[in-house]
């Protein structure tokens, strides 16, 4: 059974919140009185393999997904026996990859408007996965990437050549966690709560985190942020600004420079930084049932 633009996919742990902290605090999320009463979801090994775990159960970790919601098969995928189902959601409406000009998004984001967010079109697929399975585990694929109005009022904190944000923005990082939040207690008010087993944090080209420049995130908020970085572990040497990326497009090592080698190291672990901050973020509003 081939669809275009529909996937069958194993998750990818490292960048999927369990909508609780872990095995170990079940217990104490029950204790801190934050009303968790839905799905309790983990991650741990199993058989050498990271497995998911809902409700303290090991579960498949294949899911089925579709871009294209008039034309998705759920029906067919739960007669074929899945359970878990990844549901796309867009913060912008905007294409995912940053690098395909004249492409439209796939639908409308839910915080195109800045003064009134529409939670409409996550709502309504997620109705129709559960009126095709009932018993369906929903692991929301949330494409954080930041609406029109965000990019036109921050000029300065954006990833060089594509009107997209940079991860090495302050700003960026704490208003993206605030459409975080809303859209998750947008989720702790329905319904449908306590089908929701985890949350896919994604962002960058191609919703993997990929700098929307492909080549580091070389901007000005880049530049501050390396600077601080440099400054403070190698206080003996001269900082040297942002490195020369071009040699990339024709080589594939280094050739010794040390600035860039340092920079791209830089740039990978402030990406890891951001998801593991966005990731404490979600944890702090786990997907509860409605009281």
């Amino acid at each position: 059974m081939k669809y275009k633009y529909e996937l069958i996919f194993l998750c990818r742990w490292a960048i999927i919140v369990s909508v609780n902290q872990g095995e170990n605090a079940l217990n104490n999320t029950e204790k801190s009185g934050c009303g968790y009463r839905g799905a309790r979801s983990f991650v741990k090994m199993l058989g050498g393999v990271p497995t998911l775990f809902i409700n303290g159960k090991p579960f498949p970790a294949a899911a089925y997904m579709t871009y294209l919601f008039g034309r998705g098969h759920y029906s067919d995928f739960a007669e074929a026996g899945y359970r878990l189902f990844s549901l796309p959601v867009l913060f912008a409406g905007r294409w995912i990859n940053s690098m395909t000009k004249d492409m439209k998004p796939f639908h409308k984001g839910v915080f195109d408007d800045r003064n009134d967010p529409d939670f409409s079109v996550f709502d309504e697929n997620v109705r129709q996965i559960l009126g095709c399975c009932p018993d369906a585990w929903i692991i929301p694929r949330i494409n954080m990437s930041m609406p029109l109005w965000w990019i036109r009022d921050h000029p300065e904190e954006l990833d060089g050549t594509h009107e997209r944000e940079s991860f090495f923005s302050d700003i960026w990082l704490h208003d993206c966690a605030g459409l975080l939040t809303a859209f998750i207690e947008h989720i702790n008010e329905a319904t449908y709560a306590p089908h929701i087993a985890a949350l896919q944090l994604a962002d960058g080209n191609t919703e993997e985190w990929f700098h929307f420049d492909l080549n580091g995130g070389l901007s000005a908020s880049s530049d501050i942020s390396y600077k601080e970085y440099s400054e403070k572990e190698f206080p003996d040497a001269h900082y040297p600004g942002l490195p020369d990326i071009s040699s990339l497009k024709t080589v594939r090592y280094l050739h010794g420079d040390i600035n860039l080698e340092r920079y791209l190291r830089y740039s990978n672990k402030q990406v890891a930084g951001v998801i593991s901050y966005l990731a404490g973020v979600a944890k702090k509003k786990p997907v509860a049932e409605p009281q």
